[in-house]
């Protein structure tokens, strides 16, 4: 069962490795995936004050997302699903979930920086 749920700060190094297998699900090299480490990390401090969201499928994580609402437009900072959990709804649960956020906040804006191969996910959610 896929469930949602706030993240905890203390999951910064777990929510930084699943980042990584999500992106370097696309093949980038090595050398490329280093120099994106720092964007691909959350920190404890981010989780905790700005809204993160977890999706966990039998108690693992499967998936997680982060806004940053200071931002003008507010932008998506994160959407990662782990590569064992693609196609099963994660994404277009936590996108869901982000929505839900932003409408209780009168948002109606909502920026996505995507990587390119992620693009055509974005579109079929309504971006």
């Amino acid at each position: 069962m896929l469930f949602i749920r706030p993240a905890l700060s203390s999951e910064a190094d777990v929510l930084a490795v699943l980042a990584w297998r999500a992106k370097a699900l696309w093949g980038y090299p090595l050398a490329v995936m280093e120099q994106w480490r720092a964007e691909l990390t959350p920190s404890e401090g981010s989780i905790t004050s700005s809204p993160t969201f977890v999706a966990e499928i039998d108690g693992e994580i499967a998936g997680w997302c982060q806004i940053a609402m200071h931002a003008a437009p507010i932008e998506l900072e994160h959407m990662w699903v782990d590569p064992d959990f693609t196609h099963r709804g994660v994404g277009r649960t936590l996108i869901t979930r982000v929505c839900e956020h932003l409408r209780s906040h009168n948002v109606r804006l909502l920026a996505i920086d995507a990587d390119p191969n992620a693009e055509p996910f974005y579109l079929r959610c309504g971006a």
